[in-house]
């Protein structure tokens, strides 16, 4: 699961240019699992 969203994000960030930390620390909370302070701290 986190290989298919690294790849979502991946792609969203090439087409738009915006930060991956906004996206996949969100989805990593919300829908991984992980928690908070992991998540930022592997952003």
């Amino acid at each position: 699961m986190i290989v298919l969203l690294g790849f979502a994000v991946g792609m969203m960030v090439g087409l738009t240019g915006i930060g991956g930390g906004a996206v996949m620390t969100p989805l990593l909370i919300l829908f991984v699992g992980v928690r908070p302070v992991i998540a930022v701290g592997t952003d």
